[in-house]
């Protein structure tokens, strides 16, 4: 006998993402959370599976859960809240075709564990800045708890924790898609990379391409090239005609008008 019982649909799963950018500081910080390895039902749910994520460095954010978040914008502001203690709003919302969040970046991706599980995936990274500067006391202490400031010089040299060619995992790293969603977001937001990194001419040339990834190293090509490229000097606009101005003034009148006109004559 047939079976006839309808496959069910993969299970969709939204997380949301904060890139939070430190302006008070110079150079700019951006603030990442720690997290431990984490074994969950994406990965196949038994620690002798693959990490649904390893440890290391991503920007704050997780899960959208209902009824806590009202929207996955809520997700990163209160993910943000309760992995680096900072309260957030949003620092500018973009204008997207199929969201009405305004998120910097969307991203959808599909999955398959061990086990043969399909899921699709759907991130969105939202560009958010600091409310005030109260921090208080982070809350998920068990997936790492651990949190830090870095600059975009730092980010762009720190290594990867896990190696996507080697399998190498560095607990000190970061993840990649959390640095080329930094670098993704801010580009969005029209952020000038060569103020951002001062020292990125001299940069560019000691970080792993292949590491950082082929996007984010021509971005930083592209504003370093822009740079070189600006002369410094504004362009000038051309002086309109002045027109005639019907005025009663006396002929000996030093008024603006008047001298304009005087000039022109001269010429």
């Amino acid at each position: 006998m047939e079976n006839t019982e309808t496959p069910k649909a993969p299970e969709t799963i939204i997380s949301s993402f904060a890139v939070v950018l430190d302006e008070l500081q110079d150079p700019p910080w951006i603030h990442l959370f720690h997290v431990n390895d984490e074994y969950d039902e994406i990965a196949g749910g038994e620690e002798d599976e693959d990490v649904a994520q390893p440890a290391g460095f991503k920007l704050p954010g997780g899960r959208y859960e209902v009824p806590r978040d009202e929207t996955p914008r809520h997700t990163a502001q209160n993910e943000t809240l309760l992995e680096i203690g900072l309260n957030v709003k949003p620092a500018k919302l973009f204008s997207n075709r199929n969201s009405p969040y305004g998120e910097a970046l969307q991203e959808h991706k599909t999955f398959v564990n061990k086990r043969g599980k399909v899921f699709f995936l759907k991130v969105y990274t939202f560009f958010m800045e600091r409310i005030d500067n109260t921090v208080v006391g982070t809350v998920e202490k068990n997936e790492g708890g651990g949190k830090a400031s870095f600059s975009l010089a730092d980010i762009l040299t720190m290594p990867l924790a896990r190696n996507t060619r080697t399998g190498e995992k560095n607990s000190y790293g970061i993840h990649h898609s959390a640095r080329k969603r930094i670098f993704i977001t801010l580009r969005r937001a029209g952020y000038d990379f060569m103020k951002l990194i001062p020292e990125l001419p001299w940069l560019i040339d000691k970080i792993n391409r292949g590491e950082v990834g082929e996007d984010i190293y021509l971005i930083l090509k592209d504003a370093i090239s822009d740079s070189e490229n600006h002369t410094g000097v504004e362009d000038i606009p051309k002086e309109t005609e002045i027109e005639p101005v019907v005025t009663s003034c006396k002929k000996d009148c030093d008024c603006d008008v008047c001298w304009r006109r005087f000039a022109e004559a001269k010429k």
